[in-house]
């Protein structure tokens, strides 16, 4: 024999098949926490850093600006370097009459067809580079590396040196 429920017991039957439980998919959720862990790792570098290179000791300086990400030419002891390729031999540049460099200005002439030049508000353009030199090359030989630069259009040069702590009290 079947009873007949009260409208109370039949409201509240009803209500309680109506209640859906959430459920949350942990998987899911730490997916996309890893993704947005990577992405933030990879995408957020606050300085622009030159390469090390044990080949080179580099001179010493008060300058506060840090340097910018630039094109790289590096002249060591024995090498010109330009962004990790070597273009021509100190012996070789040391030699040379002429004040300008012909394999970094091939170099450098094809560096530039890889980036946009900046463009002044005087509408000239502008390229950037950074020379790291050693500081026992001599000045004959460094000479000759940014007049090349300068011949290619390069008119913002760098020298790049290592910043020197401040002497406090003086």
């Amino acid at each position: 024999m079947q009873r007949h429920k009260s409208a109370r017991a039949r409201r509240m039957e009803r209500r309680h098949n109506r209640t859906i439980v959430a459920k949350i998919s942990l998987v899911a959720m730490v997916d996309i926490v890893t993704i947005l862990v990577f992405f933030l790792l990879i995408n957020t570098t606050s300085t622009a850093e030159l390469p090390s290179s044990d080949l080179i000791v580099l001179p010493q300086s008060m300058s506060l600006l840090p340097p910018a990400e630039e094109i790289v030419v590096m002249v060591t002891a024995k090498d010109v370097i330009v962004q990790g390729r070597a273009v021509a031999t100190t012996a070789e540049v040391q030699a040379m009459t002429q004040d300008t460099i012909p394999e970094l200005t091939a170099e450098l002439n094809y560096q530039s067809t890889k980036s946009q030049p900046t463009i002044n508000p005087d509408g000239s353009e502008e390229r950037a580079l950074t020379v790291m030199a050693d500081r026992n090359v001599p000045y004959e030989i460094l000479k000759k590396v940014m007049v090349t630069c300068s011949a290619v259009n390069y008119s913002k040069i760098s020298l790049a040196v290592l910043q020197k702590e401040e002497k406090v009290g003086s």
